[in-house]
């Protein structure tokens, strides 16, 4: 049975503090650090309905969305109970060890109470081909909407945000999480085992686990989807008692759900070519189009798909 969620103790609240502190710089470089995700195709395309499509190019910027009020939070699920299985064999028969012990906190981050700083993790995603019919059967509204194609090397990333490939094998998905629980797990092992803190500190320990297990899964999809090849771009938010650290977020509801969102703007240089749907109403000459589309990107080409993809 999971823990009932409980208030935050006050014993030696500097030393909790800077182990907290710690802890979230360490999964933050670890989440963060350059890895030997390949270059990026020559564009990414990004698929939209005619309504996303004169919204990025109106405001020549991306829209990314909370990951967690996705329509569809299976991946970050997935990403999840992958955690928990690789947790479970690790353990094995041995109880009561720092990963037993954390282990309710890693699959509820807000089990540990008090007054927690969290983050808010928004997605985006881009695909490295224009020319598959299940991109634009799934993402392109069956062949009525648009690809906007971006060069990834123009693609704007401020401080806390990071173009990722989707990572799609198992062995490399538990790499990833082996490495984040080492983050955390040395930093434990270092601390005092003090019965004052010794519960407060595993709490903590948990927590950020969880957290940023969720940050780090949201790059992570099933082996099923490989051929997609997917890329993300990713951005996180600092949230403290609910309020997030900037002013930059918005909200709008979709599907029943309240969707928080931020928008980067990126430089004209960066949006390379507009892909029309097989079965979108418009020609690739389309005068308004072309108005639109010029003014986003004075450079821009645009083309019909000849993919045969019919809504």
């Amino acid at each position: 049975m999971a823990k009932e969620s409980q208030p935050m103790p006050q014993t030696n609240l500097d030393h909790v503090r800077a182990f907290s502190d710690k802890c979230i710089d360490a999964c933050l470089k670890w989440i963060l650090a350059p890895r030997d995700n390949g270059d990026p195709p020559p564009l990414l395309y990004h698929f939209t309905d005619l309504d996303g499509l004169v919204g990025i190019l109106n405001s020549r910027a991306l829209r990314l969305s909370l990951v967690t009020a996705l329509n569809d939070c299976s991946e970050i699920d997935h990403g999840i109970e992958l955690a928990d299985e690789f947790i479970n064999k690790r353990l094995g028969r041995r109880r009561g060890d720092f990963l037993d012990r954390v282990r309710p906190y890693i699959q509820d981050p807000n089990l540990v109470g008090g007054d927690v700083l969290e983050f808010a993790i928004y997605v985006t995603s881009f695909c490295g081909q224009v020319d598959q019919s299940r991109h634009w059967l799934h993402y392109g509204q069956s062949g009525k909407g648009a690809a906007l194609g971006f060069d990834p090397a123009h693609l704007p990333l401020p401080g806390r945000s990071h173009l990722e490939r989707a990572e799609y094998g198992r062995g490399r998905q538990e790499t990833l999480i082996a490495g984040l629980l080492a983050q955390v797990e040395d930093l434990r092992a270092k601390e005092s085992s003090d019965p004052a803190d010794f519960d407060l500190l595993d709490r903590i320990a948990g927590s950020t686990l969880g957290r940023f297990l969720r940050f780090l899964v949201a790059a992570f999809k099933t082996e099923n989807f490989k051929m997609e090849g997917e890329w993300r771009l990713i951005s996180y938010e600092p949230v403290k008692n609910n309020i997030p650290r900037s002013d930059g977020t918005e909200y709008l509801s979709r599907g029943g759900l309240i969707v928080p969102y931020q928008e980067i703007k990126f430089a004209p240089n960066a949006l390379k070519s507009v892909v029309l749907g097989y079965s979108s109403a418009m020609r690739k000459d389309d005068l308004a189009l072309r108005m639109l589309a010029h003014a986003a990107s004075p450079s821009v080409t645009i083309e019909k798909s000849t993919v045969p993809v019919r809504g």
